[in-house]
């Protein structure tokens, strides 16, 4: 079964230790959601959970931290089989952070008991962030990406599914997509100024297709010609 995409929603605040991503669809067979956050603060803080509907608490798959000029903390979460209709899911951080954005991302056909894949995570200063991930060609890629106070443009090779622009402030920009395994070599980019910036990604693995059942037994007339 191929992986397919199926919604996204993403938020922004300032002075924060939780923030909340608004509600948005879920629906489709073998679901999964992928949640980035990334904060901002002069001590990076850590991401303590991520809720959706009140129960169904994410598994942490990466936490990565800059801690050049503002440092940035960057994290990424999935839960796999959430239920559908629309809920709201809750970011909740360590410590008051100065900014903070968070994205959601849900995927349909998505393996429902080993949903993702090693992560890989990066961080640095330059006009090119980059992570490379070793995915399957049937596998896809979801990166969550935090520059520092600059707009960013999506690889080539990548579909945007949440952007944030923050080119003003001294804060940071975000952004989350998807590709398909080994297209690129697995690497997932997103291009800015020169600042600092930090890189996460996963990837998502498809659902066994259905075995189809065997065909009917032959009567013994047919049997027999």
């Amino acid at each position: 079964m191929a992986i397919g995409y199926d919604n996204a929603n993403s938020v922004i605040g300032t002075g924060l230790s939780s923030i909340t991503i608004p509600a948005f669809a879920v629906a489709g067979a073998d679901r999964c959601i992928v949640v980035g956050v990334n904060g901002v603060k002069g001590t990076a803080t850590s991401t303590s959970s991520v809720v959706r509907n009140g129960s169904e608490t994410f598994t942490p798959d990466w936490n990565v931290t800059n801690v050049s000029g503002w440092e940035q903390h960057n994290s990424g979460h999935h839960f796999a089989n959430p239920a559908t209709g629309s809920y709201s899911i809750v970011v909740t951080l360590a410590a008051i952070t100065d900014y903070i954005a968070a994205g959601a991302i849900s995927l349909t056909g998505v393996h429902q008991t080993t949903p993702v894949g090693t992560p890989e995570t990066a961080s640095g200063t330059g006009t090119t962030a980059s992570v490379t991930v070793t995915a399957a060609d049937d596998e896809w890629l979801v990166d969550m990406c935090g520059v520092e106070a600059n707009a960013i443009t999506v690889g080539a090779d990548q579909t945007a599914r949440v952007e944030i622009d923050d080119a003003t402030s001294s804060f940071s920009s975000i952004g989350m997509s998807h590709q398909l395994g080994s297209v690129a070599g697995d690497v997932m980019t997103w291009t800015c100024a020169s600042v600092d910036w930090v890189i996460g990604a996963v990837p998502i693995k498809p659902a066994v297709a259905a075995i189809p059942p065997p065909p009917p037994p032959m009567a013994a007339q047919q049997r027999m010609g």
